[in-house]
């Protein structure tokens, strides 16, 4: 059996680790055929631009089956055209530096898939809104994540965070013939919601701080983290799809479970008006930052081992004499570390 240590005072805690986060599409049981799901952004910048497609083939799948053979082309208002590849698993990426789209422009996309043409209704990249910083508390034994902002001055903002938690483990030294390694884990903690704002009624100017994830303090806060947040600002109707999903979500379970009743976003088959396509395509503008944490930022409260030990009191549990045999965890450092 394998444990990880958490000391808070002198006393050993077990850890659980924590359960995976998707932000799932809803869909509908009554469906005889595949119906195809569509989640994409474009946004300022030269990407990657991507796509991910999947289809309902059979209800109750807790993941879509993947779509890897539709054609899929981005199209502006001024009718120019810019062709996603496949890169695998269901998703579509814009050749890096074949577009660099700008604030202000419209977009729509053209998905060609057995047969039928689907499109999104067009979509006009908002202004961006950056990040102030990131910050953390503390409530209980619950790490909260907070991201600060300001509201411009140019009218209402709609926010959506997306969150990847990453940590760090050194192994130990097992083998006096070979280095030991780092590994970076992603860890793909539960969230009970999606995190979004309606910053409609704030006025302009004013400085606010939003909770945007949330994590038990585990064996994870022993080793260097991060948390890398993209904040996407969007158009109200999109905004308004992201908290049906949110509330259905809520209302019936979790992000994990297979909803009873689909929401429909912007996609529409073009020859059928009548055709149930689900998932939303969205132009936004994306800000990025990233909060990194040591164990030496909880000590005060939490006395926390490093997932491996520390010298003098090693712990050998699974993956700290080979870090890659942890799941989710690679030998390449993220980008922003």
């Amino acid at each position: 059996m394998e444990f990880q240590f958490l000391i808070r005072g002198s006393i050993f805690l077990t850890c659980l680790t924590m359960i995976a986060c998707l932000e799932q599409i809803d869909f509908a049981p009554g469906e005889v055929r595949p119906v195809l799901v569509v989640d994409g952004v474009i946004f300022a910048g030269i990407g990657p631009h991507t796509i991910q497609l999947s289809t309902t083939d059979r209800l109750g799948l807790k993941t879509f089956p993947q779509v890897t053979d539709a054609t899929v082309t981005l199209i502006n208002d001024r009718g120019l055209e810019f062709s996603y590849n496949h890169v695998g698993e269901g998703n579509y990426r814009i050749q890096a530096g074949s577009l660099n789209a700008k604030t202000g422009e419209v977009y729509f996309i053209e998905i060609q898939y057995e047969g039928q043409i689907y499109r999104s209704m067009e979509q006009q990249i908002p202004e961006p809104q950056s990040i102030d910083n990131l910050s953390f508390d503390i409530e209980e034994d619950n790490f909260i994540l907070e991201a600060h902002n300001t509201t411009p001055d140019n009218g209402a903002i709609y926010l959506k965070w997306n969150v990847e938690n990453v940590y760090s483990i050194t192994e130990l030294i097992c083998n006096p013939f070979i280095s030991p390694l780092r590994c970076y884990i992603k860890d793909e903690f539960h969230m009970p919601s999606i995190p979004l704002l309606d910053g409609s009624r704030l006025q302009k100017g004013t400085t606010f701080k939003h909770k945007i994830a949330s994590k038990r303090i585990d064996f994870t806060f022993g080793n260097p983290q991060s948390f890398y947040v993209i904040q996407q600002s969007m158009s109200p109707e999109a905004f308004e799809y992201w908290s049906r999903i949110d509330l259905v979500s809520n209302q019936l379970g979790t992000l994990f479970d297979p909803q009873p009743s689909s929401v429909r976003g912007n996609i529409y088959n073009i020859n059928d008006p009548t055709d149930i396509v689900l998932g939303y395509f969205a132009a936004v503008a994306q800000d990025d930052a990233v909060l990194f944490t040591a164990a030496g930022d909880f000590f005060d409260e939490f006395q926390i081992l490093p997932y491996c030990g520390i010298p003098g009191f090693e712990i050998f549990a699974r993956g700290c004499c080979r870090c890659t045999d942890l799941e989710n965890s690679s030998l390449n450092r993220p980008p922003y570390w």
